[in-house]
């Protein structure tokens, strides 16, 4: 039960994360293409006063109609993960469900402190050796003496002459019964070593199954580690997107900078928002599967 729980929490968060992911790609997509729909208004009326070629109101035009493209497929992304939320929140797929959309600052999360012992399939494990030792030690206990002992306690009525009841009496027996197995033919060893095999078998699946367990934590803290410093870079690279997006708008509009290159200051201002929504939905799944590998997940 705990571990299918742990695992229902898994795919519900990643679940929100996903309609996190679309909703904020869709929002990217709108600010891109309500930049180009800017800056098509600018050139076609620069094009009007013969201060722009037609050449470049085409070429804003052609960058708009791949935006508006891009904004339908982020609209129809953000209605499946919105749809396959509320398929595993138990809720009919045409709801309209609204999310904060917040997801947790990795930078002010402390790291869990991690217990294997706490995983569902630690548990599973030990309780599947702990099984394998309490059968071979009843087999084991089929080739031992038997011992039991056994009481009696009972009355007699005896017969009745002249209303007198005659040799009616209370009696008491006990007896031990003891059972020495001397020959079985080998079915009782058979028994022994099968179990005794058995219990070796759990005890080496425990073992592996630790390890493997111990391998899992591991690189989901190496993912983590690496998640976070994908967020910190991307946020570093959204920043300096934004100072060239400002920069190169201010140089177009007074001559200095080519269209092409203004399009690609805000090609490089959309990439990086992009990422950034990537890896900050990418740390909190991180952090996610690191809860779950450390036992910690509730």
């Amino acid at each position: 039960r705990r571990l299918t729980e742990s695992e229902v929490i898994v795919e519900t968060s990643q679940a929100y994360a996903s309609v996190v992911r679309a909703r904020e790609m869709r929002q990217v997509a709108e600010r891109y293409h309500a930049l180009l729909t800017e800056l098509l208004r600018s050139v076609e009326s620069a094009y009007k006063h013969g201060l722009k070629p037609q050449n470049d109101v085409l070429r804003v035009q052609v960058k708009l109609n791949e935006s508006e493209l891009n904004l339908r497929r982020t609209e129809n992304a953000l209605r499946l993960a919105t749809m396959n939320l509320c398929h595993l929140i138990g809720r009919p797929l045409t709801d309209r469900i609204e999310i904060t959309g917040e997801l947790l600052d990795l930078s002010a999360a402390p790291a869990p402190v991690a217990d294997l012992t706490a995983r569902p399939e630690y548990r599973l494990l030990d309780q599947k050796t702990e099984l394998a030792r309490q059968q071979l030690r009843m087999a084991r206990s089929e080739r031992l003496p038997q011992v039991g002992l056994v009481g009696n306690y009972g009355y007699l009525h005896g017969v009745e002459v002249n209303g007198q009841n005659l040799l009616g009496s209370w009696n008491f027996t006990a007896g031990v019964q003891v059972s020495v197995p001397i020959f079985h033919f080998g079915s009782r060893s058979n028994k022994t070593r099968s179990a005794k095999a058995r219990f070796e078998q759990a005890q080496s699946e425990q073992e592996n199954g630790n390890d493997l367990l111990l391998l899992e934590m591991t690189r989901a803290a190496n993912d983590l580690d690496e998640a976070q410093l994908e967020i910190r870079l991307a946020e570093s690279s959204l920043a300096a997107a934004d100072e060239n997006l400002r920069t190169s708008r201010h140089q177009y509009d007074a001559g200095l900078e080519t269209l092409s290159d203004h399009l690609e200051a805000q090609a490089m201002w959309q990439q990086a928002h992009r990422t950034q929504v990537e890896a900050r939905v990418n740390g909190y799944l991180r952090w996610l599967e690191y809860r779950k590998a450390a036992g910690v997940l509730n």
